[in-house]
């Protein structure tokens, strides 16, 4: 949210979000799986891969 106050500044209102994913970093091999799990969030989290061809994840977070 942004607004203005009287001396025409910009002030500039961002909600505290608290996000945390249960890896910052993790090594797999070639048949190997590891699940991502996304705490403080209500609702649908959609994942994706950057890149297919190293590595898919499914809409549950199964990488």
């Amino acid at each position: 949210m942004c607004k203005k106050n009287k001396n025409q500044q910009v002030v500039v209102a961002k909600a505290a979000t608290k996000y945390s994913l249960n890896v910052s970093k993790t090594e797999m091999y070639v048949g190997n799986s590891f699940k991502l799990k996304l705490k403080g969030v209500k609702g649908k989290v959609k994942w994706t891969s950057e890149d297919d061809g190293i590595a898919t994840v499914s809409k549950s977070g199964n990488i």
